[in-house]
């Protein structure tokens, strides 16, 4: 069994090497009885009390983040062993890219909507003005509403119904 001397170097703590030991261990120290006989043990000394506190660090939940797609998968997982990354480095890698993922679809699921209703919007304009109404719109959504005319009766035409419906 390997010991080390923790920070302020006057006494020693044990390193369990196996996992399952650690786990045992843990279970054998939840309950206060127990947990003096073992220690009383591996220390080699009667124990008269015993004060267990749970450990705050102990409580941290995991981090349950999945990445769906394959191929993503396959580029954080080379990303980590390039650059040879802690499990937090790969939590904050795993949650930006989510967060980049959710943004790019909800914004190409806005631009799908907008570019719907500007459709909608499109086809009814142009059977009030009966010409062809376009709508061209930048990223910021910014844009014009385009309605072409091929001569200038028709430009006169247009003008009119919006002269009618002025208020």
């Amino acid at each position: 069994m390997n010991t080390k001397q923790n920070i302020s170097g006057d006494s020693e703590y044990i390193i369990i090497p196996n996992p399952i030991y650690d786990v045992v261990f843990r279970y054998l120290m939840e309950d206060p009885e127990s947990a003096t006989i073992v220690l009383s043990t591996l220390i080699n000394e009667k124990i008269t009390s015993l004060n267990l506190e749970p450990q705050t660090h102990a409580q941290k939940k995991p981090y349950k983040a999945k990445i769906e797609d394959p191929k993503t998968q396959i580029k954080v997982y080379y990303r980590v062993i390039d650059e040879d990354l802690s499990v937090r480095k790969t939590e904050e890698l795993v949650r930006q890219m989510n967060k980049d993922a959710n943004k790019n679809t909800s914004k190409n699921e806005r631009k799908h909507r907008i570019n719907e209703e500007f459709q909608e919007l499109s086809q009814h304009l142009s059977k009030f003005f009966e010409t062809k109404v376009q709508f061209r719109v930048n990223e910021d959504g910014k844009g014009k509403i385009v309605i072409p005319f091929d001569n200038t009766e028709e430009m006169e035409r247009i003008i009119g119904i919006l002269d009618q419906h002025k208020g």
